[in-house]
């Protein structure tokens, strides 16, 4: 039997992007993926929590239209236990790439109230896509 399962998922955005959150349909919770995107030109900045129980980090998929920033991409957890229990998980300089995606190597769990965040300053004003893939604990 199917049902719908929504998330408290909260995507923040800055200026010049906008988000689309969506949410699966499926019988077993623990292999529901949900998905967060934006698309924009100004810094990216993408932030997913989910408040009502722990999620595990599947995927971060970015794509750049064209190589043309220098900046440094981040991926990193702010933990709401403090800042002292917080951690960057993967950084990428964007120098002549137009796509980057993070896989953690192991599984990747945050806690109910963590805050995944993505970011890049996009200096160069590059059009991009991003995306989050997680699965709710």
């Amino acid at each position: 039997m199917k049902r719908a399962i929504l998330c408290a998922m909260a995507v923040l955005l800055s200026v010049g992007a906008y988000a689309v959150f969506s949410a699966g349909t499926v019988g077993n919770l623990f292999h529901t993926t949900y998905q967060s995107y934006a698309t924009g030109t100004g810094a990216l900045e993408l932030y997913a929590t989910n408040d009502s129980s722990g999620f595990q980090l599947l995927e971060v998929r970015v794509h750049l239209a064209a190589a043309t920033t220098t900046d440094t991409l981040t991926v990193s957890v702010d933990s709401a236990l403090g800042a002292y229990d917080d951690a960057v998980l993967a950084t990428q300089a964007m120098t002549s790439l137009t796509d980057y995606v993070f896989r953690p190597t192991a599984e990747c769990v945050l806690a109910e109230d963590d805050l995944l965040k993505v970011g890049c300053p996009n200096s160069a004003g590059t059009r991009y896509g991003a995306e989050i893939l997680w699965r709710k604990r």
